[in-house]
């Protein structure tokens, strides 16, 4: 180190690096600033400069990088020093990561929600399931430091779980792998060496253990179809009524319609307009005359709107999983149930109706500005196949009504 001065953002701009050394290598000149002990400037012969603070930690002298000039200024890298200090000064057995200090045992609840912090576009219902798993099947391992955590213990939590849900606990353990993973590449030791170096949920997949779970193939079976029918009848929300019978006579997934507004609607042609995920773009159904009704009736209840087809409690707000209506379904009528399954139903029904390759229903027509004679000829027929369906499923639907 030269001797102390004032480190100004003037002397950080003008600085010169050091010449590269006789072997060719090269070399560093270190600047210590005079206000603020351990805090000053690293300039390297390639032209790099960055700010430092050297402290002595657990009776040795370290020396952290508190980041490079240009992606912090002068102002910023005094309050970090500042900041690095107080909690230096704060902390029993500092670690340091990435500039910040924080404890050597991170527990499981705090390496969690840094994972969070660093995956901000996580959707809502990945964060929801996490949550499902941070409040069971690990919520008695929230207060436990990540080096605790060992592969018998997985084996032994994934066992025991498995035993009541398998599913639920194999969601668990994959978010605890990435909780590990983030951990490895972001918690360092003043050294730069990680200090979380295995990943014990790895043993799983060393001892083949990971439950096997098979696709849910359920669906409403004809039989039971007038129950669940009726069932919907009686529902106060007339919003999640239409839509549960919306789903079950299109095959369309809820993420492709609870988004769904009257503006994606062509009454006169019965087509709507379908917006998808990017990767599987957009494109028009053809509507069958009862689900064109039951839009046009909706229509009519909403005049001068052009909103959601299907609002939330907020009109402004889209509906979300009607939960509480697929509850009181499966109450009134006994039959258990998703929103899935009644795409599997209308799949099903398809199937025994004779329509060929059902997987592929409701087949999707690129949309496009105007609508040439063979998109038209094409429109129509796939029209006839959803009309087949829905007389179907309406006849097996009300057969004791």
């Amino acid at each position: 180190m030269t001797d102390s001065m004032q480190i100004t953002e003037q002397f950080v701009q003008q600085v010169s690096p050091p010449p590269i050394g006789a072997d060719g290598k090269g070399t560093q000149a270190f600047y210590r600033d005079s206000s603020i002990t351990g805090f000053g400037l690293r300039v390297a012969s390639g032209g790099t400069k960055s700010f430092i603070l050297e402290k002595r930690i657990e009776g040795k002298v370290k020396r952290i990088t508190l980041g490079r000039y240009g992606k912090l200024d002068v102002a910023q890298a005094r309050a970090k020093a500042e900041k690095l200090l107080q909690e230096i000064q704060a902390a029993n057995r500092p670690r340091i990561t990435e500039g910040q200090i924080t404890r050597r045992e991170i527990p499981l609840q705090e390496a969690y929600a840094d994972y969070l912090a660093a995956h901000q576009q996580l959707k809502k219902n990945t964060r929801q399931d996490y949550q499902r798993s941070i409040d069971g099947p690990l919520q008695d391992w929230l207060a436990w430091p990540l080096l605790k955590i060992t592969a018998d213990q997985v084996m032994s939590l994934h066992a025991m779980y498995g035993s009541q849900s398998q599913a639920r606990i194999n969601n668990a353990m994959r978010l605890l792998r990435a909780i590990f993973n983030h951990a490895q590449q972001h918690y360092l030791d003043e050294t730069g060496q990680a200090l979380v170096v295995e990943n014990p949920v790895e043993v799983l997949t060393k001892e083949h253990a990971w439950y096997d779970i098979k696709a849910r193939q359920s669906y409403i079976p004809a039989e039971a179809l007038p129950r669940w029918w009726q069932a919907t009848l009686k529902l106060k929300s007339e919003t999640a009524r239409d839509y549960l019978h919306f789903l079950l006579c299109t095959g369309l997934r809820h993420s492709s319609t609870s988004r769904l507004s009257f503006a994606d609607v062509d009454f006169e042609k019965k087509l709507l307009l379908v917006k998808q995920s990017k990767k599987e773009g957009v494109f028009i159904l053809p509507l069958s005359d009862y689900v064109n009704e039951l839009l046009r009736r909706r229509a009519w209840a909403s005049p001068g709107t052009r909103g959601y087809i299907f609002p939330g409690a907020r009109t402004n707000k889209p509906l979300t999983e009607p939960r509480s209506a697929v509850k009181r379904v499966q109450e009134k009528a006994g039959i258990p149930f998703t929103l899935y399954d009644l795409r599997r139903t209308y799949l099903q029904l398809a199937e025994q109706s004779g329509i060929n390759d059902p997987a592929n229903l409701p087949k999707m027509v690129k949309a496009a500005e105007e609508l040439t004679t063979s998109n038209a000829i094409e429109i129509e027929s796939i029209r006839q196949v959803q009309q087949t369906i829905t007389n179907r499923l309406l006849t097996l639907a009300c057969a004791s009504s």
